[in-house]
């Protein structure tokens, strides 16, 4: 075999190799654009559930200044009957402080339900969708990620020079 037959099969073996690995990179980019799409679709998911467990909160919450207004009323009615039982009236802080610890609860739930809602609109951005860091891309990486990122990289410093 002379030597140019042996370039000439040495060139062919290297375009196969690199028909091979540009095939490779092709599944793997496919691999990849589907592994996006799903953590898109668990993304949308998750989303919709924080939102559902927010609306869950906020009837939650309402319910509980609901039934703190509640208890007011009925304690305020109590009172007055009382008052007319005993034909006086009850001294005021007996009064107030049932109602000053119910109306600081309804603040403090009024005030819970407006950080969960802060909290939810900071999660997400006006696209609905939460920002991830290039660290948290490249700790998902796999190891045909790896290689097929470290080809890319390889090629894009010899199309530099």
């Amino acid at each position: 075999m002379c030597i140019r037959d042996r370039k000439k099969e040495k060139l062919l073996n290297q375009i196969a190799y690199n028909e091979e690995l540009l095939h490779k990179q092709k599944e793997l980019q496919d691999e990849a654009r589907n592994n996006i799409e799903n953590l898109v679709t668990e993304h949308k998911c998750l989303m919709q559930r924080m939102e559902e467990e927010s609306e869950a909160q906020k009837v939650k919450y309402e319910a509980a200044i609901e039934n703190l207004n509640n208890d007011t009323q009925s304690k305020n009615a109590l009172i007055k009957r009382l008052e007319n039982s005993i034909g006086h009236p009850l001294p005021q802080a007996v009064g107030n402080k049932d109602e000053d610890e119910n109306n600081a609860r309804i603040e403090e739930l009024e005030r819970e339900m407006d950080e969960s809602k802060s909290q939810i609109r900071n999660l997400t951005n006006e696209n609905n969708s939460l920002a991830v860091s290039y660290t948290h891309l490249r700790a998902h990486e796999t190891p045909e990620h790896l290689v097929c990122r470290l080809l890319l990289e390889k090629k894009k410093k010899t199309k530099k020079k």
